[in-house]
């Protein structure tokens, strides 16, 4: 049983051992204080489980105290998370527990683990351990510019040189403004969009299936899509698929540019980058916006910087529990 070593790379730079590894390249032994993220409402490996502990965890003692072909009995169940480390590394795999529901849905990790389609966060994937002299990201652009400054340093300077002048191209005819020149959203989501892309920014979707019994989704929630479907026809019900699109992705950071309706804003704020971030597709969701100075300029009904952040404000510091990082634009 290994763990990644903190410096696989590491080699002698003196002695007969010159150029050698200075560490065993396949890991090292697992130290007194084992790191593994728990299963939050965001891990892919989450269920209903109130408390329920990662694979990994169990996968470590699996591999350290039991051969291929021995049994691994777990009598508290629970959903399966045992039984799936056993079967995932050629053990048999039994248990039991006095909830059926869990006994389901620990059926059904048990099938896909057989199956190498268990959703289940990679062993190998670092975990941010930070230190002292760190600035530890509490919000959406702290995040940033702690994790991806060259990101937050592209979005400024894509937005900077864009000219709104230009785009002020739409003659009204709603009846309070009827003749006046304002700022064209269609225009002006072209224009970021272009730049966007020729950052190498790319759209992004992800795809699930919903059905009219919250039960089922709430078994079906955290499995790839084809099975949900499955799932979902197996208890005689309809499948009705559905996905979720964002702008623009890059280096897991997603950018939505929204000079469109308010329920567009909302939705973005606390429908798509909530999916994609409990989907493990991103880690923190900007969204573009008009400020009340401009958009008092645009055709009535655009959602506005200032109102977007008293809609996140009056929802508390953790809705919508997705980093997020609000951009306010004006001429």
């Amino acid at each position: 049983m290994r763990v990644p070593q903190k410096y696989p790379g590491k080699k002698y730079y003196k002695g007969a051992k010159i150029g050698q590894y200075s560490c065993n390249p396949l890991g090292k032994n697992p130290g007194d204080v084992w790191v593994i993220p728990n299963v939050k409402h965001n891990h892919t490996e989450k269920t209903v489980h109130p408390c329920q502990f990662p694979v990994e965890l169990i996968e470590r003692l699996v591999l350290a105290l039991t051969k291929e072909n021995d049994l691994v009995v777990d009598p508290y169940l629970g959903v399966g998370s045992a039984a799936c480390a056993a079967i995932l590394h050629n053990r048999k795999a039994a248990g039991a527990d006095v909830v059926e529901e869990y006994l389901r849905i620990a059926a059904e990790r048990a099938r896909l683990s057989w199956e190498g389609k268990l959703p289940r966060r990679p062993v190998d994937r670092p975990f941010y351990v930070p230190r002292p002299t760190d600035r530890i990201a509490q919000n959406g652009h702290e995040w940033l510019l702690v994790h991806h400054p060259e990101i937050w340093r592209e979005i400024q300077a894509i937005i900077k040189p864009i000219d709104a002048d230009k785009y002020k191209t739409k003659i009204s005819k709603e009846k309070t403004m009827k003749g006046k020149l304002l700022y064209s959203p269609a225009a002006l989501n072209a224009r970021f969009s272009e730049d966007f892309k020729k950052a190498e920014w790319e759209e992004s979707r992800t795809s699930y299936w919903v059905t009219e019994d919250y039960n089922l989704i709430r078994k079906t929630l955290h499995l790839p899509p084809d099975e949900q479907k499955r799932e979902i026809e197996s208890a005689g019900r309809r499948p009705i698929f559905s996905y979720n699109q964002t702008d623009f992705v890059k280096k897991r950071v997603a950018v939505e540019i929204q000079f469109g309706k308010y329920s567009f804003v909302a939705y973005d704020l606390f429908v798509k980058h909530m999916a994609f971030y409990v989907g493990d597709a991103i880690d923190v969701g900007v969204e573009i916006l008009p400020m009340k100075a401009m958009q008092e300029q645009m055709s009535s009904g655009p959602g506005y910087y200032e109102g977007a952040l008293y809609d996140v404000v009056r929802q508390g510091r953790g809705v919508p529990a997705v980093p997020l990082v609000l951009v306010g634009i004006a001429p």
